[in-house]
């Protein structure tokens, strides 16, 4: 499904002394099926400007579209549309609250009124596509690792077969090995399923890794939009903007000090091994 702001402005407490415009007159289509990345300082705008795909939060001014229905304009739309839009909050397993990894990974499809043999289908086709094996379906969910019960609550976004996914910040708290894991499983699962993913991170290693475009924000407005190595490449403008960038993009910087000039749109070290290895004599061992 494809994503339209149209001079989208959202303020906080209008016509108070705490007034706050956090995202300004926002212009931007997101295509079908991309990955996008969402970057930005914080107070840039970035939650505020995700919670307008299912109205969470209404528009100030301006106008969201998702496939050409403007989805403030028709409640009854709103309503079939949020069906379609999961929303994936920051440490979402302090939200799980059933008794077993299959009631709790049941109960969204349940709301819809399924019948039982196809939310028993959905949550199996669910645990699957996270990574979950079956033998914990029967357990209590607080009993799984952080990193599985951080799956059980994506599985129930899953279950409820979104065609837009929202991520806020997915690893956060993760260790290495469980934040390797997911990453693996969010880009299987978005070559799988075909959604829209829109994910906010600050881990600028993942964003470059995943996604297919990157939107950078700054004071409620999207300063960049393209695609990760185009983004990357302008390190000092995304310093200036107190953003990181990706490791290999430090260490192409780094390399430079060395006389080692590596164009800084590349994103993996395999690239960079593989351009060493062409340009300066096979030698990649700086």
């Amino acid at each position: 499904m494809s994503i339209h702001f149209e001079k989208l402005s959202h303020v906080y407490m209008p016509d108070s002394p705490f007034e706050t415009k956090a995202i300004d007159d926002v212009t931007l289509t997101i295509n079908d099926y991309e990955f996008v990345g969402l970057i930005g300082h914080t107070g840039s705008g970035k939650t505020t400007l995700v919670q307008h795909i299912n109205a969470l939060l209404k528009p100030t001014t301006g106008k969201v579209i998702i496939d050409s229905l403007d989805i403030n304009s028709d409640k009854h739309a709103l309503k079939e549309l949020r069906k379609k839009v999961g929303f994936v909050f920051q440490y979402p397993e302090h939200q799980l609250f059933e008794e077993t990894v299959e009631k709790d990974i049941a109960f969204g499809p349940k709301n819809l009124k399924l019948p039982k043999e196809e939310i028993a289908i959905r949550v199996e086709q669910a645990m699957e596509l996270v990574g979950l094996e079956p033998e914990v379906k029967l357990r209590s969910p607080f009993e799984l690792s952080g990193g599985q019960r951080r799956r059980v609550a994506l599985a129930g976004v899953i279950a409820m077969r979104p065609e837009i996914l929202i991520l806020d910040e997915p690893t956060a708290g993760l260790d290495p090995g469980g934040r390797d894991a997911m990453l693996l499983m969010l880009k299987k699962m978005h070559k799988k399923e075909k959604m829209t993913v829109i994910m906010i991170s600050h881990y600028m290693d993942e964003i470059a890794a995943l996604c297919s475009k990157v939107l950078v924000m700054e004071k409620g407005k999207p300063v960049i939009y393209d695609e990760p190595k185009k983004v990357f490449a302008q390190g000092e403008r995304l310093a200036a903007m107190g953003l990181d960038v990706p490791t290999t993009t430090k260490l192409i910087i780094a390399l430079e000090k060395k006389d080692i000039n590596i164009p800084k749109d590349i994103l993996t070290l395999k690239e960079i091994h593989s351009y060493i290895a062409e340009n300066y004599g096979g030698d990649d061992s700086a």
